[in-house]
């Protein structure tokens, strides 16, 4: 396999494009990446050979560099992330077919479908941020309901606060990541969800 950085501006030999960059790390061997990151922000990685199937088998992860000196709005109370992706489930299967990368029919948040979705907890008063990457081959509106939320990180990095959007819908689209955050104002069990699937 391979592993490639998204978003991270790092030396072609680290970049993890089988073939390309580097050639791919056989079974039974290892490869140690070593790269300086000179940036902040969210990102992750993932498996680049049979990538459907070495994703869907859980090779993938978060990256987050943290700013040096970070603002003062950046602190947060809670601090949550998210994988999006879609599946391609076959009614004669309990597993989903993870080489199928075009036609889905079942979505999930961190692996898990809709009623089995941990919550998010956090107090009434409490800022919390959410960083939600998409895995899927489609485009996500996340939905907060109840709450206005700020988008504050988009693709490679954070935005600075005059660019900083207030939602309460924002679309991800495959392979990007937004992140938002959000003051708990009202008590209550509120819904965080796609409102594409």
């Amino acid at each position: 396999t391979s592993v490639h950085w998204h978003g991270l501006e790092i030396p072609l030999a680290m970049d993890g494009v089988p073939d390309f960059s580097q050639p791919p790390v056989p079974a039974g061997q290892s490869f140690t990446y070593e790269f300086t990151v000179n940036q902040h922000g969210t990102y992750f990685y993932h498996s680049h050979v049979l990538a459907a199937k070495q994703i869907g088998l859980g090779l993938m992860g978060f990256f987050i560099v943290h700013p040096k000196n970070p603002p003062d709005w950046y602190y947060v109370d809670r601090d949550y992330l998210i994988f999006l992706h879609a599946w391609k489930i076959n009614p004669a299967s309990p597993l989903p077919d993870v080489l199928e990368m075009t036609e889905f029919n079942y979505f999930t948040m961190n692996g898990q479908p809709g009623p089995q979705i941990p919550p998010l907890p956090a107090k009434l008063g409490e800022k919390v941020r959410v960083r939600v990457a998409d895995l899927s081959m489609l485009s996500h509106p996340i939905h907060l309901h109840g709450h206005t939320f700020r988008v504050v990180e988009m693709g490679a990095g954070l935005l600075s606060p005059q660019q900083h959007m207030r939602m309460n819908t924002t679309s991800v689209s495959a392979a990007e990541i937004r992140t938002f955050d959000f003051v708990t104002s009202r008590l209550g069990k509120w819904l965080l969800h796609c409102h594409f699937t």
